[in-house]
């Protein structure tokens, strides 16, 4: 059974809801139309093109965190803008993608 951590950055801002049980995160940031990092970690892949099109639900990005993988899902339809590349380090609340 997973449960879900709440992860706040340094000014105490919710970063996002995190359900370590299916090691798969649906949530935006403070703007809707951001994802963030919910956890220091490394971009191991991402799953489409920037500017392609995406489905809520269907996977985007995957990232590495304490030796786990964890697939980040579309929050919603609409076309994905990556902030990240593959390989790069990035800190809890980093936006990984929006989606306009």
């Amino acid at each position: 059974v997973g449960s879900e951590m709440c992860i706040r950055d340094r000014y105490q801002r919710r970063v996002r809801g995190f359900d370590f049980g299916s090691g798969e995160s649906h949530e935006g940031g403070d703007n809707d139309n951001s994802h963030l990092a919910p956890m220091p970690a490394k971009i191991l892949k991402l799953e489409k093109k920037t500017g392609e099109g995406v489905k809520k639900g269907e996977l985007v990005i995957v990232i590495e965190s304490m030796k786990m993988e964890y697939k980040i899902m579309a929050p919603r339809d609409g076309k994905v803008l990556y902030k990240v590349v593959q390989d790069q380090q990035v800190d809890a609340g980093t936006v990984l993608f929006l989606i306009e």
